[in-house]
């Protein structure tokens, strides 16, 4: 009987999946077709909870997929969609090709996000997962030969921040933080601040 009511729990969250995408690409169109960043806003909406359902299906293997879904919408689509429910003009008028351009992005990575996931848990499923030799002589002297170049490049970068550092601490001598965000421009070349960072 749990079966057959997992089989039923299956079948159900497939066909909100697919009947979410299908009812999200009916909201993108129209709501680009007025202008209507609302509109889109819940197409995106959309998309996400079939990307979480889609998690859902799979909890023990998806839960960091999952897990940076929730990432997204912390950081991505919770403003908005809290000032759409307030009814707040959550875009910006001066700059309406930045908010397009902004959900578009979204929209892309959350349908790259899922392509890859299905590709990869499909290909793994199919090809299994492919095996790693256990103590290779090449491997270790690539991590050695890693960590040397990796050393190198940390105080490489450490050396030139403190010249970044030093010109900025020279600077601030009898200044107030004010003065240096709104005065401060650094005299040195470009590849120093390149290799600082």
């Amino acid at each position: 009987m749990t079966g057959i009511n997992q089989m039923k729990k299956k079948v159900l969250c497939k066909y909100f999946r697919y009947s979410s995408i299908m009812l999200m690409l009916c909201f993108i169109a129209f709501g680009i077709v007025f202008k209507n960043y609302n509109i889109i806003l819940i197409g995106l909406l959309l998309l996400y909870l079939q990307n979480v359902l889609y998690c859902l299906e799979n909890i023990q293997n998806r839960i960091y997929l999952l897990i940076f879904y929730a990432m997204i919408f912390v950081f991505l689509l919770s403003r908005p969609t809290i000032d759409m429910f307030c009814g707040v003009a959550w875009w910006n008028e001066e700059s309406l090709q930045g908010t397009s351009f902004a959900l578009s992005v979204i929209f892309v990575s959350l349908i790259s996000l899922q392509t890859g996931a299905f590709l990869l848990e499909n290909l793994t499923h199919e090809y299994g997962t492919p095996k790693v030799k256990q103590h290779s002589d090449y491997a270790e002297q690539f991590s050695k030969n890693l960590q040397i170049v990796s050393s190198i490049i940390f105080y490489i970068s450490i050396f030139f921040y403190m010249i970044v550092g030093t010109e900025k601490l020279m600077f601030m001598q009898g200044r107030t933080y004010t003065e240096y965000y709104s005065s401060f421009q650094s005299h040195l070349p470009g590849i120093i601040h390149t290799l600082s960072y």
